[in-house]
């Protein structure tokens, strides 16, 4: 029991204790080291020195018979040797040396031609071939075809502290040695680290880690371009080697930990690391309470500022030790959207928000937190610094709505966008909204599939006419608006208060009516829209051609149009190019779900190798074959 700690403290040892051999090799050292109160080994490679230069008192050799014996036994690349092998080594005059059998086991008469020679641990092996590099000048370069045990101990070796005890026996090692494994040792995390595969990352990592050597770290990284990849599937060394380069380091932008299994062991191995990622990616991860109090310690602690928990599945304990920690950290925006929250997960929600957090954006997507629910969260939001929250899906209906409107009206709020799209907020809920607008706080609103219909349109105009009102985006896509309540909103677009931007309007059930407006609206020069979305109406192409037409005039600022799913055929594709091509602000142009069929592609492509200002062109789900598809492919912006 007492070896128990710094066995699993010493790194790279932990890995190596199923060998039983190893076992009692280390059993042994520890107790000698006990005895003589010395320092326990740090690393596996301090180990391996501490047992070779042990070997090496007995009996006691000079340090030129040493160094010549441990550069020799480093030169039998093979674990299981001939006689004539080892001599060929420089090994002759150590036939008959006792200190020999310390290191090989011996089978024969060591003077006959047939006798064998095998190392008595694989682990001394592939110890004493790195050791070999550092002493014997005749190896000149490091060789790609070893085992990671090997670059193991090449890392360690270059360090002062972990090779002291063998220099102890066998003399110092050349310094330009040290610097040829640096050099080989940053080629190797150059080549490695731009790669998307994580586990070349860890092995590098974990050299790095075994080099003890934060300038060595510095300079890798710092000359490397370090690509994102998925750290998902890790051990506890490589949980420990990434936060020790992390730490060197002193930052991480962003720590990708999607889909994580991590174990409680795991998540604290990270801590380090996790306080210094600016942003960490948990998505779809499986963690218990003691990992989520790892994680909340890393950001009580830490510099965080993004963290994304969605799609995984938090309980109630859970959901309240994380907001504990989020009162006393740094973190600005936080994603739990389907996180499987409820009801009372709100109240530890506002607790904190309320409670000094310093949080900016909260995603609740997705989540059954009802009525009840938003009602606790609309008690923070008049005493917290929140700007943007996405309660999209979240069960909730009109009941809630005068809460949440009381709390926005109350002059404390600093809240900006607000999202409750897919809720059953119907024009009750609008009508009460309307009224925040007028306040001139929120500057994006999406209520998109909220069970509306024209009749909450007089008190939205009215609002977005307002003095006070500073909307710019809006999102009344998939409510059944039809003609009168979408002329309503027309009308206010054509006044100079009206400050929208940017307007989704994608299946409202609007008319032919409706596009001749919005393409008068688009050419007043009054309009500020730079973003529309009108697809999904059943008004086919010529009522689009209205809005397309308006795309010519000077007056027309649009950048973004989306005209998905309106019967276009190729019959309009040459007007529709010219209009576009006529545009000096479009540069997204979504023509996706029409019928469109192959004749119209080679007008497409002209289009868009015409206008390089426009940087997408959907195309997806039209009547294309395969055969214009490598058409298609000579444009990038293409999407289909």
């Amino acid at each position: 029991m007492e070896l128990a700690t710094p066995r699993k403290q010493a790194l790279g040892v932990y890995e190596q204790c199923f060998r039983p051999a190893f076992c009692w090799t280390l059993c042994n050292v520890f107790k000698t080291h006990f005895a003589n109160k010395n320092t326990p080994p740090e690393t596996l490679t301090h180990l391996l020195s501490i047992i070779t230069h042990m070997l090496l008192q007995k009996p006691k050799m000079h340090a030129e018979q040493t160094r010549a014996l441990v550069s020799s036994l480093g030169k039998l690349t093979n674990p299981v040797c001939s006689c004539s092998d080892v001599t060929s080594c420089g090994l002759r005059s150590f036939l008959h040396n006792p200190m020999l059998s310390a290191f090989l086991g011996i089978n024969g008469d060591v003077t006959h031609p047939d006798a064998t020679f095998s190392f008595l641990s694989p682990v001394m092996h592939e110890f004493l071939l790195a050791a070999s590099f550092y002493l014997d000048q005749s190896v000149q370069e490091i060789s790609d075809k070893r085992s990671d045990l090997y670059y193991t101990f090449l890392a360690g070796l270059s360090d002062s502290i972990q090779r002291k005890p063998i220099e102890d026996s066998v003399g110092k090692v050349d310094e330009s040695r040290i610097s040829a494994f640096s050099q080989w040792l940053m080629g190797n995390v150059s080549r490695v680290l731009p790669d998307g595969d994580a586990t070349k990352h860890f092995r590098v990592f974990r050299l790095l880690q075994h080099a003890r050597n934060s300038s060595l770290v510095k300079e890798s990284i710092s000359k490397s371009q370090w690509r994102p990849v998925w750290y998902s599937s890790m051990q506890e060394p490589d949980c420990a080697a990434l936060s020790y380069v992390v730490s060197c380091v002193g930052e991480m932008e962003h720590m990708n930990l999607y889909r994580a299994e991590l174990t409680d062991e795991q998540v604290e191995r990270l801590i380090p690391a996790l306080r210094l990622s600016k942003s960490i990616g948990l998505s779809q991860s499986r963690l218990s309470l003691t990992a989520i109090t790892n994680l909340s310690t890393a950001l009580a602690e830490g510099r965080t500022i993004t963290l994304d928990l969605s799609q995984s599945t938090l309980k109630k304990e859970l959901v309240k030790t994380l907001c504990h920690a989020l009162t006393r950290s740094t973190l600005e925006s936080l994603n739990l959207c389907g996180c499987s929250l409820t009801t009372a997960d709100c109240e530890a929600l506002a607790q904190m928000l309320s409670g000094g957090s310093r949080l900016r954006v909260l995603n609740l997507c997705g989540n059954n937190l009802e009525d009840q629910g938003l009602i606790h969260l609309s008690s923070a939001l008049e005493n917290c610094r929140l700007q943007e929250i996405n309660l999209d899906l979240c069960s909730l209906t009109v009941a809630s709505m005068p809460a949440l409107s009381s709390a926005l009206n109350s002059g404390f709020s600093e809240l900006r966008k607000l999202s409750l799209s897919r809720n059953a907020v119907m024009d009750d809920g609008i009508e009460l909204i309307s009224r925040v607008l007028q306040k001139g706080r929120l500057n994006t609103l999406n209520v998109s599939d909220c069970e509306l219909t024209g009749s909450c349109c007089s008190s939205l105009a009215a609002a977005l006419q307002s003095e006070n009102c500073h909307l710019t985006e809006l999102d009344l896509s998939v409510n059944d608006l039809g003609q009168s309540g979408a002329m309503q909103i027309c009308e206010v677009l054509m006044t100079p208060k009206c400050t929208l931007e940017i307007l989704e309007m994608s299946r409202c059930e609007l008319t032919k009516e409706v596009f001749r407006a919005l393409g008068s609206i688009l050419t007043s020069g009054v309009s500020k829209l730079v973003s529309l979305s009108v697809g999904l109406n059943d008004v086919g192409e010529t009522a689009a051609k209205h809005i397309w037409e308006a795309l010519r005039h000077k007056h027309c600022k649009l950048q973004h149009l989306d005209l998905e799913m309106l019967s276009l055929t190729d019959a309009c594709v040459e007007e529709l190019c010219e209009s576009v091509a006529a545009s000096s602000t479009l540069s997204t142009l979504i023509l996706k779900n029409n019928i469109m069929t192959d004749s119209s592609v080679p007008r497409l492509v002209k289009l868009m190798l015409d206008r390089p200002l426009i940087t997408e062109l959907n195309l997806r789900y039209n009547d294309f074959s395969e055969d214009v598809f490598e058409l298609m492919d000579t444009c990038q912006n293409i999407v289909y």
